[in-house]
């Protein structure tokens, strides 16, 4: 006599299991290195917005700004709508700060991330 089994055996719901999980750690580790990267191209982007936007204050004002702040005070990170044009970084206590927490530091024309 044949029977019909219905459900599963233990071991066949642990198999399933256990292929999901794995499933989810690979799509995991594959997010993080992708989130990662698109962090450092966005903070690329937020670098050459903030060399462009140090051109267009020396051809203003003569000069360079003093600081970060300075451009900021003066609406020089803001587009036509006031909305700030940095993706990937803002100021904290005065400082700018990326996404991934590191530094942006001003000196004299020359823009550098600290780690």
């Amino acid at each position: 006599m044949i029977q019909n089994k219905k459900g599963s055996k233990p071991l066949e719901i642990l198999i399933v299991l256990l292929i999901i999980s794995i499933m989810i750690a690979v799509i995991y580790k594959r997010y993080n290195m992708y989130r990662k990267r698109m962090i450092e191209n966005l903070v690329k982007m937020d670098l050459n917005n903030i060399k462009f936007v140090i051109k267009l204050y020396q051809i203003k004002y003569g000069k360079l700004p003093d600081n970060l702040l300075e451009l900021k005070k003066k609406g020089f990170l803001l587009d036509e709508n006031g909305n700030p044009i940095l993706a990937a970084s803002k100021f904290e206590n005065n400082k700018l700060i990326t996404k991934d927490g590191r530094k942006i530091l001003y000196d004299n024309g020359t823009i550098f991330i600290t780690n």
